[in-house]
């Protein structure tokens, strides 16, 4: 069996059994869910739902919280973990969105199926367009034509990892940012310890117990394990072409962001 192909059958399994995933965050619309998630990073979910409802009310849509200043927005958002920064990007983020147009591609069907679901939901057929693909092969995005590209928990499964990223490399304007959120396995020796722990014994074990099928909970950890270290990926990156690459460690090494530019 090969990577997409398992890869393939996760997400199949996914959503078969969890079709409407519930979220910690409140929200109702998908400004606010973009705004509550921005905020989340390094941040519990509870804090954040005690300082969304004013931020809302005083801010309702994206166009109002485009004319707000950082400082106003931190106002707002001080109690949470790195207000100043999310302050900034929370507002630089309302100044592009409304103009902004966002192609999803994902090899699942199913997975598809419930995107569209939630993007009619938020009435944003116009500004949303999903559509199946192969994230190694896109082939209906025009050369130079995205302004930024994201994958979140993603490449690993890349069947061609260097020629995956290349094609995104491909897509992207020059100046154009590429961002990954990936898990990857903790440096620190007492932490892989607990990590390994989790992922190899206890993970698969809770997923037969809910769902039957030990196999899909197998293949995450497995498929962790065989990922380029986050050293070696920086330098994947920078080999098929991209600059200026960053990475940030999240939850003590389970996961890293990596920030990259054309």
């Amino acid at each position: 069996m090969t990577i997409k192909e398992r890869y393939e059958g996760v997400l199949s399994h996914l959503a078969k059994e969890w079709p409407a995933a519930d979220s910690e965050l409140h929200f109702e619309n998908a400004y606010q869910l973009l705004v509550a998630v921005m905020l989340s990073a390094q941040c519990t979910d509870k804090r954040v739902n005690m300082v969304t409802p004013a931020l809302f009310a005083a801010y309702p849509t994206v166009e109002a919280l485009s004319q707000a200043t950082a400082e106003e927005v931190f106002s707002y958002i001080k109690s949470v973990s790195y207000p100043n920064s999310k302050a900034e990007h929370l507002v630089a983020m309302a100044k592009r969105v409304d103009r902004t147009q966002i192609l999803g591609i994902d090899l699942s069907e199913e997975m598809l199926a419930v995107a569209r679901r939630k993007v009619q939901k938020q009435g944003l057929e116009e500004r949303i367009m999903l559509e199946k693909g192969d994230a190694e092969n896109l082939h209906m995005v025009e050369t130079g034509s995205i302004d930024a590209a994201t994958v979140a928990f993603g490449v690993r499964n890349f069947e061609n990892l260097e020629g995956g990223l290349k094609v995104i490399h491909r897509t992207l304007r020059e100046g154009g940012k590429f961002v990954v959120l990936e898990l990857s396995v903790p440096k620190n020796r007492l932490i892989r310890w607990f990590y390994a722990q989790y992922s190899h014994r206890i993970l698969p074990g809770i997923g037969a117990m809910i769902s039957k099928d030990k196999q899909a909970y197998v293949y995450l950890p497995e498929s962790i394990d065989e990922f380029p270290a986050p050293e070696r990926f920086v330098g994947i990156l920078k080999g098929v072409g991209f600059k200026d690459v960053k990475r940030r460690k999240q939850s003590f090494g389970v996961a890293h962001i990596y920030e990259a530019v054309k």
